[in-house]
């Protein structure tokens, strides 16, 4: 007699589909085109896949397992998360000093998100934080859950969508990519610990915002 397969595995194949289909959506247009170059039609397109990402896990059957309710400690543990990246990204900058000049001009290459004046803090503002919570709430709160639901193992999930997350950064060169890797990796493991969707997102905008403000003094 031929046993049944169990849940998590007919899960599978409709839990990637899913997943397939929500990222081109999400990370294509600005990330393989490298499209839109300017922080408020960046910003903007950050807002309309948002929003479209809230609309299909609200309507996914994993909906009651994201974590949408903010709570008080999700503040301080983004800032201490967002200052490890940064210290993370300064000794990554001290570390890439040390590589020849060819190949250290090989992995920064690629584009930067710059600010040219002060003025412009205030869209920065806004695009970090829409961009972070479309990428925490794909990369993180929606995938991860999904996959839960799946015969995916646990690091499978992590390391995909880490990969994932990172491939979505090729278009700032490889060091960038390579770091986006480690942080999903890193930010996937969190996520999975506590499962909250509004400490990674404000960890993420606030080591973003803290990279394009540290650009108006490096000119």
């Amino acid at each position: 007699m031929r046993s049944r397969d169990a849940p998590g595995a007919r899960q599978t194949a409709p839990a990637l589909g899913r997943l397939a289909l929500l990222y081109p959506l999400v990370m294509l247009p600005a990330g393989a085109l490298g499209l839109p170059r300017t922080l408020l039609s960046a910003g903007a397109l950050a807002a309309l896949q948002t929003g479209l990402l809230v609309l299909v896990a609200a309507r996914d059957p994993c909906r009651a397992r994201i974590a949408w309710q903010p709570r008080w400690r999700d503040a301080a543990e983004a800032a201490l998360i967002a200052a490890g990246l940064l210290t993370a990204l300064a000794l990554l900058t001290l570390l890439t000093g040390l590589v020849p000049e060819p190949a250290r001009e090989a992995l920064l290459r690629g584009y930067r998100w710059e600010l040219q004046d002060a003025a412009r803090l205030p869209a920065a503002f806004a695009f970090v934080l829409v961009s972070a919570y479309r990428e925490e709430l794909y990369f993180r709160a929606y995938f991860l859950t999904v996959l839960a639901e799946t015969a995916a193992p646990a690091w499978l999930a992590v390391l995909t969508s880490a990969l994932l997350f990172g491939i979505g950064h090729l278009y700032q060169g490889w060091l960038a990519a390579g770091g986006a890797l480690l942080i999903g990796i890193a930010f996937s493991l969190l996520y999975r610990q506590r499962p909250s969707l509004h400490r990674l997102a404000w960890a993420h905008a606030a080591f973003n915002l803290a990279v394009l403000t540290g650009t108006l003094f490096a000119r």
